[in-house]
């Protein structure tokens, strides 16, 4: 190994070891968000993960960031798990796994933070449109400006 590249990777070293600690720090506390809320931690952290590093590595470590906190969630109340709906997500994920197995799009930063800045009035959306128990003015006073 050329000496220069030696020397160069320590000169790194400092930096490396400060986004670590930046990212292991914004996991634990978005993960202590999600788990006080119980929503929002996992966008948060997504946000901060593009800002730090490239979006494949943002999404490879979201999804093992989630993969281990939803996970050991499941484990903590498995007794209360619905496990027929269950079977229903598990059906989804791998439609969804097969899919992104063939197509591989990788977003760019931009579409990435307007995909997860649209993301949240998204799922507003379709949660109030297929939810039985709403009315269209539920719906409209929801979206209505509070005075």
């Amino acid at each position: 190994m050329p000496q220069s590249a030696h020397w160069s990777r320590g000169r790194d070293a400092p930096k490396s070891a400060l986004l670590m600690l930046a990212l292991v720090a914004t996991m634990v506390g978005t993960s202590f968000l999600s788990g006080i809320f119980g929503m929002a931690g996992g966008l948060i952290l997504m946000g901060v993960l593009l800002a730090l590093v490239s979006v494949p590595e943002a999404m490879a470590l979201h999804a093992v960031t989630q993969m281990a906190s939803n996970g050991w969630r499941g484990l903590l109340w498995w007794q209360h798990v619905r496990w027929r709906a269950a079977a229903g997500f598990l059906f989804g994920c791998a439609l969804a796994f097969g899919l992104w197995t063939f197509w591989r799009y990788v977003p760019s930063k931009p579409v990435a933070f307007l995909l997860l800045g649209v993301t949240p009035f998204l799922v507003r959306v379709v949660l109030l449109a297929s939810s039985p128990t709403r009315s269209a003015s539920c719906m409209e006073r929801s979206m209505a400006p509070s005075a």
